[in-house]
């Protein structure tokens, strides 16, 4: 890996994961994220929560995938004893590799856990659970995703500004996350930074650091490659 745009992380962090959910009194870890990658192996696989509130423990917290519609597979990771303060970005990493993309090129202070629970396909929901029931979750456990609206088959679903977790507002609402259905479809690692960056482009959140010149015009020249595919 010889590109590093380390300052597109920047823009990436505040597009993707930063959560407007200031006012609320009570804990909460929400879903920032879900990616099912194009590069070998389906990397990078992995799921993105972030506190919108600081927790005192977070082992009162976990995380649990349902796998093709086949209903829920109730809390397979629960996280260790430790606080978190309100902003923290936690990238559940399915293996090394995927946990090696992000390190690799984003330059942000994620918090990393790897563990095999956290293998996703395009097609799986993902639940957050707190003192054992659902606080929040992507798509509907008891429906496999292809095909619906929340399929991220080789992309991924980024969390839009000012929503709520599912516990307040009545289930899973599609409308609350940006899905980039097929979005990594062939594309190299190099790609797949530059579409995060696309993506960061267009995500309604301001402020939104610019990355340096330099970097601008690597992605230009990759997008512009891309679309004369």
């Amino acid at each position: 890996m010889t590109f590093q745009p380390r300052n597109v992380a920047r823009a990436l962090l505040v597009a993707a994961f930063s959560l407007l959910l200031a006012g609320r009194g009570h804990a909460s870890l929400v879903i920032a994220g879900v990616s099912d990658g194009d590069l070998p192996g389906g990397q990078p696989r992995a799921i993105f929560l972030q506190t919108a509130t600081p927790i005192a423990d977070l082992s009162l917290w976990g995380v649990g995938v349902a796998n093709n519609g086949g209903g829920t597979d109730g809390q397979e990771f629960t996280f260790p004893s430790i606080s978190a303060a309100a902003g923290d970005v936690f990238v559940l990493a399915a293996n090394a590799n995927s946990q090696a993309f992000f390190q690799n090129n984003f330059s942000d202070p994620f918090i990393y856990f790897i563990d095999s629970d956290f293998v996703v396909s395009g097609d799986d929901a993902i639940e957050v659970f707190q003192g054992g029931g659902v606080f929040d979750v992507f798509g509907d456990p008891d429906i496999d995703g292809t095909g619906e609206d929340w399929e991220y088959k080789d992309g991924f679903a980024l969390r839009l500004p000012n929503t709520n977790p599912s516990s307040q507002q009545g289930g899973f609402q599609a409308s609350d996350y940006l899905i980039q259905n097929s979005g990594f479809d062939g594309l190299d690692e190099m790609g797949h930074v530059a579409l995060f960056a696309e993506v960061a482009g267009f995500t309604p959140i301001n402020p939104i650091p610019e990355p340096s010149a330099a970097i601008l015009a690597l992605l230009a020249c990759t997008l512009l490659l891309r679309r004369r595919r």
